[in-house]
């Protein structure tokens, strides 16, 4: 489109794809929206660590602009209190809900960094109690988000080489 438009390649192609107008020779104008297709919006991903308030990470979100993925903790399930989850600093149930509701994720919310006291039956539950959207991690998973918002989840994808490395850590305990 821009060579259609009689820009020569070269830097001003560059400068189209910075966002910038060019003047050409004849001293017409050229603007990126005439020969420049955006890409895609970018994806937003949002991670928190060990904390008792993810929402605070939400003012460090640009401008506001929606996410497309948040990860949280939730250590703790409904059977700890807010107030007790917050002294150990981490969160419960009900506080990673609270910041799956600030934050907003228009995709998909992964939950981590479960306490070893619960089952694999009692995490899936805790992630069924929070917003919609909303699943629980577990070792070797693969999440991949496409440009189009859609995503998949495999589980327990463990390669030849996290085989190896997992027996190398064992062989050296």
């Amino acid at each position: 489109a821009a060579m259609a438009r009689g820009v020569p390649k070269g830097p001003l192609f560059g400068e189209l794809k910075k966002g910038r107008s060019v003047v050409l020779e004849d001293g017409s104008t050229v603007h990126p929206d005439q020969v420049c297709h955006p890409g895609p919006d970018p994806l937003r991903i949002a991670i928190s660590g060990d904390t008792s308030d993810a929402t605070t990470i939400s003012k460090a979100c640009i401008g506001g602009t929606p996410i497309d993925l948040f990860i949280t903790e939730c250590t703790f399930g409904s059977d700890v209190s807010d107030e007790d989850a917050a002294l150990r600093g981490h969160c419960n149930t009900a506080l990673a809900a609270k910041a799956i509701n600030v934050m907003r994720p228009r995709i998909l919310t992964v939950l981590t960094h479960f306490s070893s006291r619960y089952t694999t039956e009692q995490i899936e539950a805790m992630a069924a109690s929070c917003p919609e959207k909303t699943i629980a991690a577990e070792d070797f998973m693969v999440v991949q988000v496409s440009f189009d918002r859609t995503f998949s989840v495999w589980r327990n994808q463990v390669t030849t080489s996290h085989a190896h490395a997992a027996a190398e850590i064992a062989g050296s305990a």
